[in-house]
């Protein structure tokens, strides 16, 4: 429940800030790489910018990021498997 809350949270921060967005888990359960999709637009023309974020809630000591010690540390991994900016909500 702890990263349900922390996700709702910053949905609610972006869409305070004029922003579009999405919560992902919402359809499917603790995507890997995905928690908001944030979209950003201009009323007169369309033009958008979006981006996709990952939330990381902690109730204890430490954020879960979902990654080992050995996988962060490697570049190659996270490169292909990070998809955007992460959050950390405490």
């Amino acid at each position: 429940m702890t990263g349900a809350y922390g996700e709702a949270l910053v949905v609610t921060e972006l869409i305070k800030r004029g922003c579009v967005a999405l919560n992902a888990n919402a359809s499917v359960r603790n995507h890997r790489s995905i928690d908001i999709v944030c979209i950003r637009y201009d009323d007169s023309t369309w033009a958008h910018k979006s981006v996709l974020i990952q939330v990381k809630a902690r109730r204890g000591r430490d954020f879960p990021t979902g990654y080992n010690l050995s996988e962060s540390i490697n570049v190659d991994l996270l490169n292909k498997e990070v998809k955007g900016p992460y959050v950390f909500i405490y």
